[in-house]
Parts: structure tokens; sequence; C-alpha cells
């Protein structure tokens, strides 16, 4: 072995543990990024642990689907019709809806 081999291995080794990290910023999880790390460094060196950080960084939302549901609800609200009611209307309205109780 050269001299760089072990330090690799060692990279290569942590690498491999915290992948679940990786991929959980790599996504950019909406909701758990830190929670991952948290599970992957404490509990991954349990072959359940590191299975739950795995699959918990593969799933979900990421922040990309917040951006994309945020401007699809922007979107709708902005196609609503606007209209101004009178307060003659507004008065009206309330009369009818306290005469249907």
């Amino acid at each position: 072995m050269s001299d760089g081999t072990p330090i690799l291995l060692i990279l290569f080794g942590l690498a491999c543990y915290f992948l679940p990290t990786i991929i959980a910023a790599c996504r950019d999880k909406a909701n758990g990024t830190g929670g991952v790390f948290f599970v992957n460094l404490l509990l991954g060196w349990t072959l359940l642990g590191w299975l739950v950080a795995f699959i918990w960084a593969c799933s979900g939302t990421t922040m990309a689907d917040k951006r994309r549901e945020e401007r699809r609800h922007r979107e709708l609200l902005a196609a609503l019709p606007t209209r101004r009611v009178s307060p003659e209307d507004f008065a009206a309205e309330m009369a009818a809806l306290k005469s249907r109780t």
C-alpha cells in the first residue's frame, strides 16, 4: 500500500457511513437534513439506524417540492375572482345568514 491508501480508505468509509446525510443534503430535504444527520451520527453504527436514516433521506418532500407547491397555490389564489362587496351587500348577506340560524 502506498502512503495515501489508509487515508483514502478512511475517507471512503466515512462517505459510506454518512451516505444518508449526503443524500439528504443533496436532495435539499424540506424537513429533516439535521434529523437525518443526528440519526446517522448516533445510530448509524447499527444497521437499523443506518437504514432508517437512509430511508428518511430518500423519502419525503424537498425544498423544490415546497417551492413548486407554494407557486401553485399562489397561481390558484391569483386565479380566484376578486370583487368588492359594498357595505349594503355585506349587511344583506349577514342578515340572510342570521335569519337561517
